[in-house]
């Protein structure tokens, strides 16, 4: 019990501190004036599928010609397993996985952009609370950025709005 609430408050003040991080980090990553980055990515949806697969979808806008690569890891804490198979009894264990996509902008516009992050367990990943991490770098011919930001979704079957 006394691992779950450190574990929990753990949680809480990583958050706090990723949530500083991601504002702080998205006015560096900012035009001049507090413009926006002439390339951003804007995640809209987290999608678990039947397969255990978690799919980001969003968008990524651009002013000017160049370059951005998305980045994203998830992690969920999932079930017990024992020898006789997946999500029975025994230990918990950890689902983990991992997408990234290089994005090259001919010049200004939108377009959409789907990650698909398979689990490193044979179900995948299940419903619940989980950890997404997201990065996004891009340069360009007068600037380079980069952002991060941490999400801590409760994953639904389907579509889960970010």
């Amino acid at each position: 019990m006394r691992a779950v609430l450190v574990r929990g408050a753990a949680l809480a003040l990583a958050a706090s501190l990723f949530g500083l991080l991601v504002a702080g980090s998205a006015l560096a990553g900012g035009g001049p004036g507090g413009d926006p980055p002439p390339i951003r990515f804007m995640p809209a949806a987290l999608t678990l599928a039947p397969t255990g697969e978690i799919i980001l979808s969003g968008t990524v806008a651009r002013t000017e010609p160049g370059e951005g690569l998305i980045a994203v890891a998830a992690s969920e804490h999932v079930g017990r397993i024992d020898d006789d198979g997946p999500y029975t009894t025994g230990q918990a264990f950890d689902v983990a996985g991992g997408a990234a996509e290089q994005i090259t902008c001919d010049g200004p516009g939108v377009h959409d952009v789907s990650l698909t992050i398979a689990g490193d367990r044979q179900r995948g990943f299940r419903p619940g609370p989980a950890t997404i991490v997201l990065e996004f770098e891009y340069a360009t011919a007068t600037n380079a950025g980069s952002m991060i930001g941490v999400l801590f979704p409760d994953l639904r079957p389907g579509e889960n709005p970010v």
